[in-house]
């Protein structure tokens, strides 16, 4: 079994989705926080109607989509897709209203760009929202079984957890291999968890300031 091809895989495709979260959800959160442009309601009401829909149904367009592009049984269509959730654009939505829009008008004063702001102000301060973005993404994309089982046929492309779907449903009489790859799926989980745990319970963002 090609099991290094793919622990591989999932590594790839864990690594893309969750990096792409990280950076395009933090943008947009904070743009829809702090900006003020128009339709700016319309693009957050967008985001909040799109997490009530079971992701069921989403995945019969998704899986049209994929096909007109030609990324069908290709890791781009396992990642790309997936690469700006509205669940983190919420998140940081939500994190960044919380911010105190006095720090922003002094730095102002101070002659800081809004750029500036967000870059050496915002994001420093910001450790507990993109490192529980980062334990979510990571949890949910390296146990992520429904996508690729049905966006991808070749073994060779099969992250993890599909993987060892299969070596299950050979070898059913063999638990010890099923365990084994509990195991697998299981220790990088924890160690994630266990590296960012310290950010990822801390509030939010009010420890550098002083009202």
């Amino acid at each position: 079994y090609n099991v290094w091809t793919w622990i591989k895989n999932s590594i790839f495709m864990t690594a893309c989705v969750m990096a792409g979260n990280a950076v395009i959800g933090l943008f947009t959160g904070y743009a829809i926080s702090h900006f003020r442009f128009p339709g700016r309601k319309l693009v957050y009401a967008m985001v909040l109607v799109s997490m009530m829909v079971p992701f069921q149904l989403l995945i019969t367009p998704i899986y049209i989509q994929v096909v007109n592009f030609g990324w069908a049984n290709t890791m781009k269509s396992i990642i790309i897709p997936f690469l700006a959730q509205s669940i983190y654009i919420f998140l940081t939505k939500q994190y960044f209203d919380s911010f105190p829009f006095e720090l922003e008008e002094a730095a102002k004063i101070d002659g800081i760009t809004r750029f500036g702001f967000f870059a050496k102000i915002a994001v420093p301060i910001a450790a507990p929202l993109y490192t529980t973005i980062i334990i979510l993404s990571f949890t949910g994309n390296w146990n992520s079984f429904f996508v690729p089982s049905t966006l991808l046929n070749d073994q060779k492309l099969f992250p993890l957890a599909v993987g060892l779907n299969t070596v299950k449903s050979r070898y059913f009489t063999q638990p010890n291999l099923t365990l084994a790859g509990t195991v697998l799926l299981t220790l990088p989980v924890l160690i994630v968890y266990f590296i960012f745990q310290k950010w990822f319970i801390q509030g939010v963002a009010t420890s550098g300031i002083k009202q």
